[in-house]
């Protein structure tokens, strides 16, 4: 087969800069990342690709494609820090690379991602163009599938989300699907601030409540205690000798 056929192109802007020899190769990449409070991201990317598109591309194994994407053979730019700490794995269809990213900068992952911050708000913007079609790429059967799959999870709640493609879907994170053969373009908006601090006064309230409740009842038994100990019965034997003696006869005269 001539390899001068095979067009390099990029999976998308989203796999972080990685350009495979993708043909119309089934190509899935999920990213899973959370915003820190410092408007840095961290999570997860996974690459998956079919092991009949990767043979076609010389390759046999994911610690194969994960070095070769490394060392700039599969890439028409400089690998992506996403990349750079990957474990390979592979299923019955596809080699895959799971990536951790820990604290990178939004334009570190991608360079069409951004994150820019005001005040407690932070605004995440992704943007990339569908590959190029400018060459035919090499027709393997049944290997026209591909999906992009993005979520996004904010510290506090969003309050806004748009672009084509994007879900809100929970008070603080965002869900992206689509295909790698379409434009990527969408924008949310989000706070930095951590929905700790509610848990913490929640968590205060409920000591409260409950020292509130065990004074309340301390108070009752101790009240209700005294009550049923009232005024100490007298004791027959220290009467006084006057109360106990008969009245004196009445004068004579008197009834």
């Amino acid at each position: 087969m001539n390899r001068a056929r095979i067009r390099k192109s990029a999976i998308l802007a989203m796999v972080g800069g990685v350009a495979l020899m993708t043909l119309s190769a089934c190509i899935n990449i999920t990213y899973t990342l959370n915003v820190n409070p410092d408007a840095t991201l961290s999570g997860t990317v996974q690459l998956a690709v079919s092991k009949q598109a990767a043979s076609v591309l010389g390759i046999s194994s994911a610690e194969d494609l994960n070095s070769q994407l490394k060392s700039g053979q599969l890439s028409d730019q400089t690998s992506s820090k996403a990349l750079d700490d990957c474990t390979g794995s592979q299923d019955a269809d596809n080699l895959v690379l799971s990536c951790t990213i820990a604290n990178a900068q939004a334009s570190d992952i991608e360079q069409g991602w951004s994150m820019t911050v005001d005040g407690d708000m932070a605004t995440f913007h992704a943007v990339s163009q569908a590959p190029s079609t400018d060459s035919s790429p090499i027709d393997i059967p049944g290997l026209s599938q591909n999906s992009f799959t993005f979520t996004l999870t904010f510290p506090g709640e969003i309050s806004s989300v748009t672009g084509d493609g994007a879900v809100q879907s929970g008070p603080n994170t965002v869900t992206v699907k689509s295909t790698l053969d379409k434009p990527v373009d969408f924008t949310v908006v989000g706070s930095l601030g951590s929905s700790t601090p509610m848990i913490w006064i929640y968590l205060l309230l409920a000591v409260v409540a409950v020292l509130a409740v065990g004074f309340l009842a301390y108070v009752l038994r101790t009240g209700s205690r005294k009550k049923d100990e009232g005024t100490p019965a007298l004791d027959a034997a220290a009467v006084p000798a006057a109360i106990e003696a008969p009245a004196p006869d009445a004068p004579e005269g008197q009834s």
